[in-house]
């Protein structure tokens, strides 16, 4: 007989130890470029576990609030305030990076470069210095833990939290060790065994995608299965090859092997859009030539286009997201496309402007129509296999 893969019986916890514990379990998925946080708590009259996103507060740099589920990885001294989340993240390519904005900084956890940081303001008092990534990781934490602990209490949620955290499985000793001094320094209850390989976190995802969608996974008895997980993130391509299996314990999974650490992800393709798309554009816009900057000036540009580039990337990856969750690609014709608008750049030549610009996705569409055959193929090989 197959065996059934669930989240549950892929838990190795005993819900009644979790039942005896009293406890609201936290997960925070620390993100290079945004980080969201769950819970989970034993209901004790549904004898369940239920699990909820937290929807958390972060201010705006204009003092306003502002709440959500995800919470950008950006640290920003404005006005005399410090800034976490949202109000930071609209402020990122606005302020100089390490000086009054910090970002990417998980990217920096473990290199032992001391004050790396040497232009940061936030650099005299100790309870708000960030003068290399660890510091601002303490930072960071510190507000995660502060907006955590509100959201429990007014949840009416047992305030005895405990944690755990996503990261890169390629994440070396050292970087694990800064990570885990950073929870530390905010007493956040946290161990080795908190830290959960983010391909593993997106394997257990995938398979409650699967419950929900009624599409269960299945296993064959007697064969050890392998999975490749891809986990492309901000900041990095996650890539794990697991194993799974039955034991004397139950449904297990491990990693077999992980890629090496590098610094490669959807960062990588912000500078790209903007380098090699938004900028000639831009040029040609305003009748320049494409040598018409020196380097400098040209980083400088480039980096005002990233929040562009960015925002362009996510209009387009939504587009795409439409026509997966539909199947439906008979409404997206030739003409369908993405817009950007009102870039307004000073530069050495005057300002450089572009009111609108068009972005075709027909293409895409064609890729995608071709990555849906293979897909609908290899999933009706796999209810074969069932």
């Amino acid at each position: 007989m197959p065996i059934l893969l669930t989240v549950e019986n892929l838990v190795t916890a005993d819900l009644s130890t979790i039942h005896k514990e009293q406890a609201t379990y936290v997960g925070i998925d620390f993100g290079t470029s945004t980080t969201v946080v769950s819970y989970s708590y034993f209901d004790n009259e549904k004898r369940i576990v239920v699990t909820e996103v937290m929807n958390l507060r972060q201010k705006q740099s204009d003092g306003a609030d502002f709440t959500g589920e995800k919470v950008p990885t950006v640290i920003a001294l404005y006005h005399n305030r410090v800034l976490v989340g949202e109000g930071a993240a609209n402020l990122k390519y606005e302020l100089e990076k390490n000086k009054d904005v910090w970002y990417s900084f998980k990217m920096e956890l473990g290199e032992d470069l001391g004050a790396k940081y040497c232009n940061s303001i936030l650099g005299k008092d100790k309870s708000v210095r960030i003068q290399n990534a660890k510091d601002a990781t303490i930072l960071f934490f510190r507000f995660l833990k502060k907006e955590i602990e509100s959201y429990v209490e007014q949840k009416g949620l047992c305030q005895n939290i405990k944690y755990a955290v996503s990261i890169p499985a390629s994440f070396e000793a050292n970087q694990r060790r800064d990570l885990v001094d950073a929870l530390i320094s905010n007493q956040m209850d946290v161990s080795k065994q908190s830290l959960i390989d983010e391909p593993n976190a997106a394997f257990l995802n995938y398979i409650h995608e699967s419950e929900m969608n009624n599409e269960a996974v299945v296993i064959p008895k007697d064969i050890n299965p392998k999975m490749l997980v891809f986990d492309f993130g901000a900041g990095t391509c996650d890539i794990s090859i697991l194993e799974i299996g039955v034991d004397y314990k139950g449904v297990y999974s491990k990693n077999l092997s992980i890629s090496k650490f590098e610094k490669l992800g959807g960062n990588d393709i912000d500078r790209y859009i903007a380098y090699e798309i938004l900028y000639p554009e831009l040029l040609s816009h305003n009748h320049l030539d494409m040598d018409i900057f020196i380097m400098s000036e040209k980083k400088k540009i480039i980096n005002a286009l990233l929040t562009t580039a960015e925002n362009l990337k996510i209009r387009i990856c939504k587009a795409i997201s439409l026509m997966r969750d539909s199947f439906d690609l008979s409404g997206l014709e030739q003409e369908y496309k993405v817009s950007v608008k009102d870039i307004r750049i000073n530069t050495s030549k005057g300002v450089l402007y572009m009111d609108e610009i068009f972005f075709n996705i027909y293409p895409i569409r064609r890729t995608y129509e071709s990555f849906h055959k293979e897909e609908k193929r290899c999933y009706s090989k796999r209810k074969t296999n069932i």
